[in-house]
């Protein structure tokens, strides 16, 4: 329906050919009752270390971008979670490719847990997320970015693996 719309419609598009996500909305109003939780997909050299906070409730989800930096070692994290406000009760959920990285954030006293990846765990994560409303804070520069720019590869439904670290 998109390159019907785009390609043959004519209709201006905002967001690159094959974009993953179509549906965020950029306002940010979360509900005071909502679970919190936060994300943190760790990084280092080209790969930021990133860090949202997820706020849901009912079919809904309000995203906000807490941290967004290269270059950060587990001291730097631990020292910007709690700059940031992210209490050691606060669950985060990580990315569970760096054990050690969660074992040492744990050994801090935060409440850190590797995610559960399965089987085809990047398209069942992206099909989750389209199945809430989202709603982003529009001051979060890069997680518009990554919005924007998150595709698949063309032909497939197999994202490229980049502007994901938020989401």
């Amino acid at each position: 329906p998109e390159y019907y719309d785009h390609h043959i419609m004519g209709h201006w598009r905002d967001l690159n050919e094959g974009a993953v996500y179509t549906h965020f909305q950029f306002e940010y109003l979360p509900p005071s009752d909502g679970e919190t939780i936060y994300g943190l997909d760790f990084g280092f050299q080209q790969d930021p270390t990133a860090i949202v906070k997820v706020v849901k409730k009912g079919t809904r989800i309000w995203v906000q971008e807490k941290l967004y930096e290269t270059k950060m070692t587990n001291t730097d994290i631990i020292e910007a979670l709690g700059l940031l406000g992210i209490s050691k009760k606060d669950y985060i959920l990580a990315d569970s490719a760096e054990p050690k990285s969660i074992e040492e954030i744990r050994r801090a006293g935060y409440n850190i847990h590797g995610a559960v990846k399965g089987p085809d765990s990047i398209r069942h994560g992206i099909q989750k997320i389209q199945s809430y409303e989202v709603f982003c804070d529009p001051r979060s520069k890069n997680l518009q970015d990554e919005y924007l720019n998150y595709t698949y590869r063309i032909g497939t439904d197999k994202p490229h693996d980049a502007n994901n670290h938020l989401s």
